[in-house]
């Protein structure tokens, strides 16, 4: 809890909430991985292997034991046909291995700094350390660090294609949305999103994670 806007968070508070909650840095969604590699497995040519595979097993039981020519090749057929699922499976672990180290490389190799209130004094900070609850100050032409409910705007205009593909920069606001219904939440006028640009204007804002910030503050 913030009990003075103009004090921020105490440092100590900050690096409990560091600790507990981790850096502020996007997170692979691993779900989505397994998801793309389960549809991988069973998409398209995938589905055509499975079938003859399945199509080539059924066959081995069906031909008579006399008949073993016949009944080898189905087999041979079997195996080759799931050395190739196989190897797809394989392919598709490396490709989303790679995908995830790529993201992360990228993410270490760039380094950004944000200005926040803490112990009542402005200090620059990497925006990994952000914390839910830290005071942000917005300068044009800087990329947003995190998700913030903005408090103060002087004439702020975000550039918020990246998140709704509004090709227009969009007037910030600190009004309270009081029909959460008919609000989506990207369209949100209150909150600044993560990656979204400055490009007029300052502000401040609170980070938070939460969708009753847009609400209920």
């Amino acid at each position: 809890r913030i009990n003075d806007l103009n004090m921020g968070l105490s440092t100590h508070r900050a690096r409990n909430l560091l600790e507990t909650n981790g850096k502020n840095v996007l997170k692979p969604s691993y779900a989505g991985l397994f998801f793309g590699i389960f549809k991988n497995l069973f998409n398209g040519f995938s589905c055509l292997l499975w079938l003859l595979f399945i199509l080539s097993f059924i066959s081995t039981f069906l031909i008579s034991h006399n008949d073993s020519e016949n009944r080898t090749y189905f087999m041979f057929t079997c195996v080759i046909i799931l050395i190739i699922i196989i190897l797809q499976l394989i392919f598709s672990i490396f490709q989303a291995v790679q995908a995830i180290m790529s993201a992360k490389d990228i993410e270490n190799s760039i380094v950004s700094y944000v200005v926040t209130i803490r112990d009542g004094k402005r200090q620059k900070i990497p925006s990994t350390d952000l914390v839910v609850g830290d005071i942000v100050l917005l300068s044009i032409n800087e990329q947003v660090a995190a998700d913030l409910r903005l408090i103060e705007v002087k004439g702020l205009r975000l550039d918020k294609s990246a998140i709704t593909g509004e090709s227009e920069p969009i007037d910030a606001t600190v009004s309270i949305l009081y029909n959460e219904s008919k609000v989506k939440y990207a369209d949100a006028t209150n909150m600044a999103f993560m990656n979204s640009v400055v490009v007029f204007g300052s502000g401040k804002g609170i980070v938070g994670n939460l969708i009753t910030f847009l609400f209920l503050w």
